[in-house]
């Protein structure tokens, strides 16, 4: 009866044994990876027209006379009224809300102007209205 108790035991660590094979070098690797994926994975998004927007990244907002639908500074929507002009920004921060209605997801990138002040972008929507990218 002893001798079968320690055989199970023996064989029960031999199995786990084998499943640790790995040194405390490669178990640090691997987790330094995972963290960077992680990190990687909140500095940066993927449109869904492919591009890749990622935090200290530069966007154009395209000149256009009047009121900006997805551009926002101060709490407003951005309005250029008299000589429009393009104005440079510089992602800082992009925000992804989890809470999605229907299909839609928010993605809203906080921006520092070049210049000055501090632009709020919705990517998507103002990609797709031409606010960041030139229409023809």
């Amino acid at each position: 009866m002893k001798t079968t108790v320690l055989l199970i035991t023996f064989f029960f660590i031999t199995i786990t044994s084998f499943g640790q094979s790995k040194n405390y070098a490669e178990r640090k690797a691997s987790l330094e990876a995972k963290k960077e994926a992680i990190r990687k994975r909140k500095n940066e998004y993927i449109s869904s027209d492919g591009n890749i927007y990622k935090v200290g990244d530069t966007i154009t907002i395209y000149a256009k006379l009047g009121r900006y639908e997805y551009i926002r500074t101060k709490g407003k929507l951005l309005r250029q009224k008299r000589n429009p002009r393009d104005i440079y920004v510089i992602i800082q921060h992009i925000d992804k809300n989890t809470n999605s209605v229907g299909d839609y997801n928010l993605v809203r990138a906080i921006c520092k102007g070049v210049e000055k002040g501090r632009y709020i972008i919705r990517l998507d929507k103002a990609y797709q209205n031409c606010e960041i990218q030139a229409c023809n």
